[in-house]
């Protein structure tokens, strides 16, 4: 078992060049180490709590000068996964920017004091807003109005539903202290949708298409409740009930493309988790069975 302070070591020393913490991307039989705005503020977010010790506090105003590249257009608001014009090749298909970095992009910067709350109000009410659904839309049963599509591209004819990243917005929506802003219907959307998987082990995989592992779910519902929402203490209970295996090491996966084309791993990441949870004195992974963390 690695000590609070070797794990910061271990964590501020992978610390790319560009600011970026690394993942790995897994496609076909080849991976490569990436740098990427999703692992970039997760990590960040984490560290932000420990930035009173200098070395962290810098290693933060890095990769926040990194995800500040990821922004697009500059002074737009949105992020995408990649900096501009710094999409690899691998990844055939440009990726426009999206809802989920922008919510975790927005909270990883407000986390670490670049941006202030009237920011945060901004990115919700100008920035997401005229993305969210005004309408019920053909898909899903459990798609809900008022819910947010991952795309912030009108001309994407594809734009999945995920119910981790509309968590992730609902956590941005209460760090901004807005009242009455639609958290209800987001977490009325996740009962529906765990209601819908019901006891399919098939169906977990199309309520989160950009997330192949649930402990993913239990990280963004961790992150809803500690920003205060109350709502993800029932979903983290209705959580137990879902038909999922817990397999989380350090090795699982953290996000994928749609199809499970490109499937990322950030060791980094889970020894950041490892690390919070050393300091709030609990276990690291989530037993779905007793809503207990060992």
């Amino acid at each position: 078992m690695m000590t609070e302070k070797e794990l910061i070591n271990l964590i501020l020393n992978s610390q790319l060049p560009s600011g970026a913490f690394p993942s790995i991307a897994y496609v076909s039989e080849e991976n490569f180490v990436d740098e990427n705005s999703f692992t970039t503020a997760l990590v960040i977010s984490i560290l932000s709590e420990f930035n009173e010790d200098t070395q962290i506090h810098n290693a933060c105003k890095r990769g926040v000068d990194y995800l500040l590249n990821c922004e697009n257009p500059k002074g737009s608001g949105m992020f995408g996964f990649y900096p501009v014009n710094l999409q690899p090749k691998w990844i055939p298909e440009f990726l426009p920017p999206d809802t989920d970095d922008t919510a975790l992009c927005s909270l990883a910067l407000f986390h670490n004091g670049y941006w202030k709350r009237d920011q945060l109000k901004h990115q919700i009410n100008k920035v997401l807003k005229p993305y969210q659904l005004n309408q019920r839309v053909s898909g899903m049963e459990w798609f809900k109005v008022g819910m947010y599509p991952t795309w912030l591209d009108r001309k994407r004819m594809n734009n999945p539903i995920d119910i981790c990243v509309n968590i992730n917005v609902a956590t941005l929506i209460k760090e901004a202290q807005i009242i009455n802003q639609n958290t209800d219907k987001i977490f009325e959307m996740v009962s529906c949708s765990f209601n819908w998987v019901g006891n399919d082990q098939k169906r977990m995989q199309q309520i989160m298409p950009f997330y192949p592992d649930p402990i993913e779910l239990y990280y963004s519902l961790q992150r809803a409740r500690e920003a205060g929402l109350s709502e993800a203490n029932k979903a983290l209970i209705d959580m137990k009930l879902l038909p999922w295996r817990m397999s989380s090491n350090f090795n699982t996966p953290i996000c994928c493309s749609i199809g499970g084309g490109v499937i990322w791993k950030s060791p980094i990441l889970q020894k950041a988790r490892h690390l919070k949870a050393l300091k709030k004195g609990i276990g690291l992974f989530f037993n779905p069975q007793n809503d207990m963390c060992f």
